[in-house]
């Protein structure tokens, strides 16, 4: 292959524009979100600041420079948001979050818009309602056959319940679709069969919506399945136990 071939595949105008517009693209939505919010606020949040700081300075003459208004129309909203995220954490807070949500679920056309919405934000967002991870580990298993591999996520990893309900163990693993990973199936599979992988759930997420384009970085590689994982937490759960009934059934030397 001549240099003047090479020059051409690397400088290839179609590779170009397509590598300029997914760099441009996030740009362009986060620019987007930017403006809407600062919007937004101009509209609903700043003349109530506007009011509420003649109210203070008790002087209509004063002027209050533009920049200052949308700084601090701007701290309301965040304020307010924050306000909200630290209802949810109480009781009272988190029914009346649930009576607005049930609510925008049962108008005719909203709820088509509301659900879509939720959905998308429910996806990037996979906190139970303790604060912890409902998906516990990363794994992937062959499916729909021997040789194709899969992404799933482990949701129940109780073997010994799983044993009294099915007669053997199984472990539970959500496997979600692409390019919505809020739907899915669940599969019981053995752990022996499910391979872990050593990344964070919410880079698995990205990995699932982007199709296969967003790979995370993975700098540890673990050659085990989740049921040797298991067993050797088990095992060391176990140990100091065991190291502590050693000494009672040994006779002491002379």
């Amino acid at each position: 292959m001549s240099p003047g071939s090479d020059h051409k595949k690397k400088f290839h105008p179609r590779k170009m524009l397509i590598t300029g517009i997914l760099f441009l693209v996030p740009l362009a939505v986060t620019f987007w979100l930017l403006n809407f919010l600062v919007q937004k606020t101009n509209i609903y949040a700043r003349p109530l600041v506007n009011s509420a700081l003649h109210a203070i300075l008790a002087d209509e003459a004063i002027h209050v420079p533009e920049w200052i208004l949308v700084i601090i129309s701007l701290a309301v909203v965040i304020v307010f948001i924050i306000l909200i995220g630290w209802l949810a954490n109480f009781y009272i807070g988190k029914r009346m979050l649930s009576l607005v949500d049930s609510a925008m679920l049962r108008l005719p056309f909203i709820r088509s818009i509301y659900g879509g919405v939720k959905q998308i934000i429910e996806a990037f967002n996979f906190q139970g309602a303790a604060g912890g991870s409902s998906f516990k580990k990363v794994v992937m298993f062959e499916y729909p056959r021997k040789g194709c591999w899969a992404l799933g996520f482990v949701t129940n990893e109780n073997t010994e319940r799983s044993r009294q309900l099915y007669g053997r163990e199984l472990t539970a693993v959500f496997m979600p679709s692409t390019p919505n990973p809020t739907t899915g199936f669940l599969l019981y599979l053995n752990p022996f069969d499910l391979y872990l992988i050593d990344i964070k759930v919410e880079e698995a997420v990205k990995l699932i919506v982007s199709a296969g384009l967003v790979t995370p970085e993975i700098t540890k590689l673990k050659q085990i399945t989740l049921g040797e994982s298991l067993r050797a937490e088990a095992e060391k759960q176990s140990a100091p136990a065991e190291e502590r009934a050693l000494p009672s059934n040994d006779a002491p030397e002379n």
